[in-house]
């Protein structure tokens, strides 16, 4: 799998004047997790740099040892090109809703990878940290030298990265469990949506999951 031409000069620096041009991918897409950045919305916000500047951005998809992939290429007009591979994963054989789900999912995850586009909220601010408030207080005296004290500020929430956010509700889909359950798993976090997971509890999170999974089939043996 060749991932790009023998030169790459040319379409080195189209895709740098390019990607300066993109600021993001707005999530105008909606699902069962809340609001995402859709494979359309993906190549709205590349597409016209990239043509601008001589590039054209195709996906294809190939076979490859046993295994079927998205092939995402960028060309540039002097025939200089950089590919990203992405395989497509489908939950259910012989399914045709799941594989061109599967082929969805692998066209955004090829897009991203190759350009790295962040995504972004519709008030086009990418609400990775959420800043805390810093609790307003009055100065109180903690010694004889009558020296103010003031305590330290709340540190801002750190949520989970876009990539993070996939890896989670992929892990949810493998495990069997619901959006269901997994929105109640949320809820009684106190998390609105996956993409408002703090990175602290990410890993408590794929935990809870994967035990209600095991109770699950717990259940369905009993």
């Amino acid at each position: 799998m060749e991932l790009q031409s023998e030169t790459r000069s040319k379409i080195a620096k189209a895709m740098i004047a390019a990607r300066k041009e993109i600021h993001g991918a707005t999530k105008n897409s909606n699902g069962n997790w809340g609001a995402y950045a859709s494979a359309e919305d993906l190549i709205n916000c590349c597409m016209n740099p990239l043509l601008d500047h001589g590039v054209l951005l195709t996906q294809g998809t190939v076979p490859q040892e046993g295994k079927n992939w998205v092939v995402t290429q960028a060309t540039h007009e002097s025939g200089e090109f950089l590919r990203s591979y992405t395989e497509i994963k489908v939950q259910k054989e012989n399914d045709p809703q799941k594989a061109l789900a599967g082929q969805t999912y692998a066209r955004r995850a090829g897009i991203e990878a190759l350009l790295c586009i962040p995504r972004v909220d519709d008030d086009g601010e990418n609400k990775t940290i959420k800043p805390a408030m810093e609790p307003v207080v009055e100065s109180v005296s903690t010694s004889e030298d009558d020296v103010p004290y003031h305590p330290a500020p709340e540190q801002a929430v750190v949520f989970i990265s876009s990539k993070d956010q996939d890896a989670f509700i992929q892990h949810v889909i493998d495990s069997g469990v619901s959006t269901a359950q997994a929105k109640e798993l949320l809820a009684k976090n106190n998390i609105n949506s996956s993409a408002e997971i703090p990175k602290k509890k990410l890993s408590l999170l794929r935990k809870a999951v994967t035990t209600i999974a095991q109770d699950m089939k717990e259940v369905a043996h009993a």
